[in-house]
């Protein structure tokens, strides 16, 4: 039923499939959905990239970054897999008063005070459709279709339900057909993960950018990899 089907979608945002790329978020159980199933965690649902900063960004943007690279670098991930737990996720969850939870929403927050003594938008931010409106009513979230992201920003994601990702943009080039970006994110793959997206993805809706700034003169170029898109979280 419903219930099944959103456990389905939920594990196909959180997974990669066979071939190290991203599963198809569709609810059903074909078989990509049932290897990763049987391969959950470890070393197959790992993107293998090494995180880097941009050089020519702003100094906050730039604090920001490190952070979240040295956060990957610590091989954050879930205790026991599948469990919204560990000792470094256990931390990112407090920093939004939860519990075992969804926590890519709670990454962001601890990135932001960590690094720069504050919250995006005041407080934290677990719930991304939550954060979304609220940036939205701010004047800082920017629609896919009508803005390119700076390195700093925050990628949201939006599913059916109310659900949704976010993480940080980490590094920003083009590829083919559209404009692709590294990501660092938390609760990817039930892990921090550095990734690559591109703004093709259907359920990318835009980017908050915090700051409110415009300036290009950022070092262009990502780390290139499989894709990570459809294993963002809920």
């Amino acid at each position: 039923g419903p219930l099944t089907r959103k456990a389905v979608i939920y594990f196909q945002m959180t997974h990669l499939g066979p071939r190290g790329l991203p599963l198809d978020v569709d609810g059903e159980v074909g078989p990509e959905t049932w290897w990763a199933l049987e391969n959950p965690s470890g070393k197959l649902q790992s993107s293998g990239l090494n995180a880097l900063v941009p050089s020519g960004l702003s100094d906050d943007r730039s604090k920001l970054l490190h952070w979240a690279a040295a956060e990957h670098a610590k091989r954050v991930a879930e205790e026991p897999d599948g469990s919204n737990w560990g000792n470094r996720v256990s931390y990112y969850l407090k920093t939004c008063g939860l519990g075992p939870s969804p926590w890519c929403g709670c990454y962001v927050s601890t990135g932001y005070k960590d690094a720069l003594g504050t919250f995006p938008l005041g407080a934290p931010q677990p719930h991304v459709q939550t954060f979304m409106q609220r940036a939205k009513r701010a004047g800082i979230f920017h629609p896919k279709n009508t803005y390119s992201p700076i390195p700093g920003d925050i990628f949201i994601y939006a599913f059916s339900g109310g659900t949704g990702h976010t993480g940080f943009v980490a590094a920003v080039d083009s590829c083919t057909k559209a404009l692709c970006f590294n990501t660092n994110e938390g609760n990817c793959g039930n892990r921090v993960k550095f990734g690559v997206r591109s703004n093709e993805e259907k359920s990318l809706v835009g980017f908050i950018n915090a700051w409110g700034d415009n300036d290009r003169s950022f070092e262009a170029r990502i780390a290139n990899a499989s894709d990570v898109h459809g294993v963002g979280t809920r």
